[in-house]
């Protein structure tokens, strides 16, 4: 099986390179030798699949993956930013209307203030879901905890007050409820991932009732250099590129394209090659891209089995449409 793995992750790189380097070497031929891009191109093969081993994390072992996930996966309600639909999002007040739901697992986002404190936070700045203004990395902790995360909230009424909880209370709070987490970080600083790992290492249950994820492969690489027990998983997302360098319709064709071409790229690094790079646990799903091809190619790279499941110890689901702010179900 570790063979099957290996030579499917092999048959990778190889397409990868037939696709993006054979045109330009091709057209380099032109100019040089063709024998020298042959072996231009077999040379930077053979060093992208020896970094790929030499630098490789170990994956967790199936039994601690499997405690996390339970018995139940994935016929199970998982609460987006604590279960927004039904409580301030990211607020201890979702997270116990999460339990009282009957939701086994809550995924919720972690930010730093600008004193260098964790708390709970999706976007970059504190407007969209307070009473407040400004982004997280301008306001210290003592200003953020002023803020009311109810002020904008559909339920106001029944939650008139909700402050932002740090990652400690948060945590603690879940862990109270019975609750698992996925902690989803966009920040892979040296702080971030120091508050996380230092985070686990508070609250030893979390090997087992946290996983770490992020769109960005940086942050859960880091995460587990720093402590390789920590369970971790990468998030797809169909216009990641795009989106953080701005790249809308009406903007130039070269940046667009770019952009584009860099999506592409990095998703299909990321069920190619990232997942035996980090070591992940888990592949967490953009509904947009949820086919049964998709899948298929999915399942086939990582376990190296047509026949198994996607929601297998293998790696997990979870739908990331932002659209979605409530307890979301996948049965498969």
């Amino acid at each position: 099986m570790r063979l099957q793995v290996y030579l499917s992750c092999l048959v990778n790189f190889f397409t990868a390179f037939s696709l993006i380097f054979c045109p330009s070497l091709m057209t380099c031929g032109w100019l040089i030798s063709v024998a020298w891009c042959f072996w231009i191109a077999v040379t930077l093969l053979i060093a992208s699949v020896i970094s790929l081993l030499m630098f490789r994390l170990q994956r967790p072992n199936d039994r601690q993956i499997e405690a996390f996930f339970g018995n139940d996966w994935p016929s199970v309600s998982i609460c987006h930013r604590g279960g927004a639909a039904e409580a301030p999002e990211n607020t201890t007040f979702a997270f116990r209307e999460a339990n009282k739901n009957g939701s086994k697992f809550v995924e919720f986002d972690v930010g730093l203030t600008k004193d260098g404190v964790p708390v709970l936070l999706h976007d970059d700045s504190v407007d969209r879901t307070t009473n407040g203004t400004g982004a997280l990395k301008n306001l210290t902790l003592a200003e953020v905890l002023k803020l009311n995360a109810a002020a904008k909230h559909p339920l106001r009424e029944k939650f008139p007050q909700a402050s932002i909880p740090t990652l400690e209370e948060a945590t603690v709070e879940c862990l109270s409820l019975g609750l698992n987490i996925f902690f989803d970080v966009k920040d892979w600083s040296t702080e971030m991932v120091n508050a996380i790992t230092e985070l686990f290492q508070r609250h030893s249950e979390l090997y087992e009732r946290g996983m770490v994820c992020s769109f960005f492969p940086l942050l859960p690489y880091k995460v587990r250099r720093q402590d390789p027990a920590i369970l971790t998983a990468l998030t797809t997302c169909t216009n990641l590129i795009q989106f953080e360098f701005g790249c809308d319709m009406t903007g130039p064709l070269w940046k667009r394209s770019l952009c584009i071409l860099g999506d592409y790229l990095l998703l299909w690094s990321q069920s190619a090659w990232l997942w035996i790079l980090c070591g992940n646990a888990a592949t967490l799903l953009d509904k947009k891209i949820v086919t049964d091809v998709y899948l298929g190619r999915l399942c086939n790279n990582i376990s190296g089995q047509l026949q198994r499941p996607p929601h297998a110890t293998r790696h997990g689901l979870r739908l990331s449409d932002e659209l979605l702010s409530g307890s979301l179900r996948r049965d498969l």
